[in-house]
């Protein structure tokens, strides 16, 4: 009897059939988008047309869905975190405290304000920041902590909260991967001082690139939105048709990071179905646990304890090498990802080695050692990074069908290599 052969050796592919579209249109999201384009008004500093802008229809919408008194759209991401530091006066040589594993826009945004990114190590359950190593980054010029809600989880909030309160430290949440998710009932992103969103392609609330930051505070509320739109903020009162809604505040050093009114449009219908979404992916991330408990070997990781709702994103597997003939985790992604008809991925490479944060610029020459990421060792890191894989969470938005795909692939390949 011939032995079954791996995909990526020229075997049958366990997968047969498409996983569902990411990001996926519809007429309704359409038209949305053509009644935008229709009206005249494609940005924030376009002229009023005598109805709401659809930043304001999206921002209300985001501040709601949030239980948040205030949402300021952003251009991306990085400008949802960038104007969230400078709004909290972070500048030149004060300390910001970041995971080790996370995006670069973590440490850039930092960085370009003259500020010091402080890398620390994650917690192995959560693969979030870890309490302990916070504290013992903390020193006189530490001025934030940056926590991200990481690969489907939520942060140890209720240690990171002790420990803003005992230091006087503000807290910025990145919850670029974590919309809708909840700690103690509250959404993530109102939990520390202001919270930062991506709205990416990947992610899942997206309109291919966006951001927006949303806090309980006004003072902080009004800077982001002054910090965002070029020092100018929006009238009171109701404009002429045909006049700007933005008037020249002037009160802060500010650029232009505004989001377009298209993108906005593209949010605000999205924003309707993210609970659905959400429900149906966590639904199949628990069948993918329940399955997986038979395999050997590969285990998912834990939210914080205080989480009440997780938002499924990149959703990662442990894998323990031993039972795949210590196969690296870049060939076992790779072998998926023949199997499964869709990329499989190791988790972020950790900052002090990520190619794309790059300090050797001549505007860091004063701050060079400060900024050099190999001061950090990160072994948590590391440790991650070598023995994790990420499903994308396209593949959790069908069936059981579907996941019984990603746990038979798995099997074949452990059963073929071990």
């Amino acid at each position: 009897m011939q032995m079954e052969q791996l995909a990526i050796h020229g075997g049958k592919p366990v997968r047969q059939q498409a996983w569902p579209r990411w990001p996926a249109s519809s007429p309704a999201l359409e038209e949305e988008v053509m009644q935008c384009l229709r009206s005249q008004r494609w940005t924030v500093s376009g002229f009023y047309q005598d109805q709401p802008s659809y930043e304001e229809k999206f921002a209300r919408a985001f501040a709601d869905f949030n239980n948040a008194a205030f949402c300021i759209p952003t251009a991306n991401g990085t400008a949802a975190l960038l104007c969230s530091l400078q709004a909290l006066g972070i500048g030149p040589d004060d300390e910001v405290i970041v995971p080790g594993l996370t995006w670069v826009a973590c440490a850039i945004t930092v960085a370009s304000l003259n500020a010091i990114p402080v890398m620390v190590d994650v917690d192995q359950h959560t693969l979030c920041l870890s309490p302990q190593k916070v504290e013992a980054a903390i020193t006189e010029r530490t001025k934030a902590i940056m926590v991200v809600h990481l690969y489907s989880a939520v942060a140890d909030m209720g240690a990171l909260l002790h420990i803003s309160e005992k230091y006087n430290i503000p807290i910025i949440e990145d919850c670029a991967q974590a919309h809708g998710a909840t700690w103690q009932g509250k959404r993530v992103g109102t939990i520390g001082a202001v919270g930062a969103f991506s709205m990416q392609q990947g992610k899942i609330l997206t309109s291919g690139e966006g951001g927006a930051v949303v806090t309980n505070d006004q003072t902080l509320a009004d800077k982001i939105y002054s910090i965002r739109t070029n020092a100018r903020k929006k009238m009171n009162g109701k404009p002429s048709t045909g006049y700007m809604e933005l008037e020249d505040a002037g009160d802060s050093f500010a650029s232009n990071y505004c989001l377009s009114e298209i993108s906005c449009a593209i949010l605000f219908n999205k924003l309707q179905s993210l609970d659905q979404e959400n429900e149906i992916r966590n639904n199949n991330r628990h069948l993918l646990r329940q399955l997986l408990g038979n395999v050997e070997g590969v285990s998912m990781t834990d939210s914080a304890p205080g989480t009440t709702s997780v938002s499924t994103y990149h959703l990662p597997l442990r894998i323990n090498r031993s039972h795949f003939g210590n196969i690296t985790i870049k060939a076992l992604c790779e072998m998926l990802s023949a199997e499964l008809g869709i990329w499989i991925h190791q988790p972020y490479i950790p900052l002090n080695k990520h190619p794309l944060y790059v300090t050797d610029d001549p505007r860091f020459a004063a701050r060079r050692e400060q900024l050099n990421p190999s001061r950090y060792q990160l072994p948590g890191c590391w440790e991650v990074y070598n023995t994790h894989l990420l499903l994308h969470h396209s593949m959790l938005l069908g069936n059981e069908e579907d996941i019984n795909d990603i746990v038979n692939s798995i099997k074949k390949i452990k059963t073929i290599v071990q």
